[in-house]
């Protein structure tokens, strides 16, 4: 049994928060107070609890979080004209769309998140968003807290690598030369893929999908999965030498990402006046 490392994303959350704040005070001293808005369409209760928690980050760190809850029946043409509104407003720095959709919107998904003009897509949505996600954003942190046990050039595997997320996840990786692959997880015999990966991480939000026996020994293990965890944690642990926990691991970090890319797009912002 390998010693066994737990990514403590809350400590990093915290510790990025402490940095963030001093960054905001610095704008507050220009008079520009970092707003972000994010839009929950339908009452998913899993959308609205993030929505919550990243607005009680954004006080934490002085920046505006405005939830606009939108009914399940919304138009497409409605909330196409409340991001442009959103778009053309100043004190706005930046616009987000919780994911996924209600049913009636979920086929035009590709078209509401095209709707927000680069420079405010800090979720990192759009193909030419300057932000990475936030989801990568943390999981490149959690590899570098990692880095220690990588003792040769490893073969990472993304699961769920053609999702939303796991494909930004997976892109990034590729685009910094790492040896990656992706499958889904519905890949015949996923077992024999996920035990070859030096880094396994998995991005499907199907709970417990990854257990001990589809794991390589001494392997770094990133769940990505919410709100519940694609890991079985408890006996992956038995062969993994660094895990991140759900909860406490990548989702806190997240939501800080996400926080800093609203601070990075406002002094983008002021850079253009």
């Amino acid at each position: 049994m390998y010693k066994i490392s737990l990514f403590n994303g809350r400590m990093i959350a915290h510790e990025k928060e402490q940095l963030l704040k001093k960054t905001v005070l610095k704008l507050k001293d220009k008079e520009v107070i970092p707003k972000l808005v994010s839009f929950v369409v339908g009452n998913s209760s899993g959308g609205i609890f993030y929505q919550n928690l990243k607005k009680k980050a954004g006080k934490r760190v002085g920046v505006i979080v405005d939830v606009k809850s939108l009914s399940s029946s919304t138009s497409l043409s409605e909330i196409l004209k409340k991001i442009e509104e959103l778009n053309e407003n100043p004190d706005v720095h930046g616009i987000m769309v919780q994911l996924p959709l209600s049913k009636n919107l979920k086929l035009k998904t590709y078209d509401i998140i095209n709707a927000i003009i680069p420079s405010k897509d800090v979720d990192g949505m759009r193909d030419d968003s300057p932000y990475l996600t936030p989801v990568t954003k943390a999981v490149l942190i959690a590899l570098k807290a990692a880095y220690h046990l990588i003792h040769k050039p490893p073969k990472v595997l993304v699961v769920g690598g053609s999702g939303f997320e796991g494909s930004k996840i997976f892109k990034t990786l590729k685009e910094m030369d790492y040896d990656v692959e992706r499958v889904d997880r519905k890949t015949p015999y996923l077992g024999t893929h996920t035990k070859k990966a030096d880094i396994l991480i998995s991005a499907t939000g199907h709970p417990k999908l990854i257990n001990s026996r589809m794991v390589k020994n001494g392997s770094i293990v990133v769940d990505v999965g919410a709100p519940y965890g694609d890991v079985k944690i408890d006996d992956v642990i038995k062969k993994a030498s660094f895990v991140t926990p759900v909860p406490g691991g990548i989702g806190p970090v997240t939501i800080t990402c996400l926080l800093e890319n609203v601070v990075e797009a406002t002094y983008d912002s002021l850079k253009k006046k």
